[in-house]
Parts: structure tokens; C-alpha cells; sequence
């Protein structure tokens, strides 16, 4: 009896462990980018993507100074098919706190898989 409540517990544990796993495989968080991904809408960040999109890709170029001391962003997203057609796109402008980056890219397949390249005020690269 007392094996079978051992099997029971290590069964349900291991049970939510894949759960979180699978959970959190869904939802990137990458400064304040988020993806969804494995949903039945792809979240490209500000957009939600047609149910075709194989890469969500996320741009944020940082640009001179904006009001109160802000930093400028022009922030991209688009929604790309297996064909490299853009399905959806958008773009906003706003401000942001100064960081070090100047540039990144980040960029996410339909399966959760992420490429990220950051260039930052110093000259360096970060890929990813």
C-alpha cells in the first residue's frame, strides 16, 4: 500500500511538472516583448497573427531622446507565413526609460523557437 502511494505522488508530481514545462514553453517574456505561441492565436507581441503565421518577429530600434528625458522607440512587429510572406504587420512610436541597447531583434517560430540579436550603445552584439 505504502508503494503505491509513492507511485501515486511521484506520478502526479512528475504530471505537473510536464504542466509547467508545457506552460511555460507557451508564454515568452523578453523585456517588455511578449510571445504566445502553441495557442490558437499567435501573439506576436502587440498583434495577434492569423492562424498560417510560422515567425512572429519583433524589432525595437531606440532613437534619440524623446520628451522628459525618454528614449524614443520605434517598435516593429510582423507576422511572417512559411513563405516568407508578411501576413500582418505593425508599428508604434513611444518612449521608454534609457537602457543599453540600441537595436534588438527578436524573432520566434510557431514552435517556441527563439533567436534574439542585440546591439548595444557600446558597440557590442548579442546574439542568441
Amino acid at each position: 500500500m505504502l508503494f503505491n502511494m509513492h507511485f501515486i505522488c511521484a506520478f502526479i508530481y512528475a504530471a505537473l511538472f510536464c504542466l509547467i514545462n508545457l506552460t511555460q514553453g507557451e508564454i515568452l517574456q523578453f523585456d517588455d516583448i511578449t510571445v504566445e505561441t502553441k495557442t490558437t492565436n499567435f501573439r506576436c507581441d502587440r498583434i495577434i497573427c492569423p492562424s498560417n503565421t510560422h515567425l512572429c518577429v519583433v524589432t525595437k530600434q531606440f532613437t534619440g531622446m524623446g520628451t522628459f528625458g525618454l528614449r524614443k522607440v520605434i517598435r516593429e512587429n510582423w507576422c511572417i507565413s512559411a513563405t516568407d510572406d508578411v501576413l500582418q504587420k505593425s508599428k508604434t512610436i513611444g518612449n521608454v526609460l534609457a537602457g543599453e541597447q540600441t537595436y534588438y531583434r527578436l524573432t520566434v517560430d510557431h514552435n517556441g523557437k527563439v533567436n534574439k540579436y542585440i546591439e548595444l550603445r557600446n558597440g557590442r552584439h548579442i546574439y542568441s
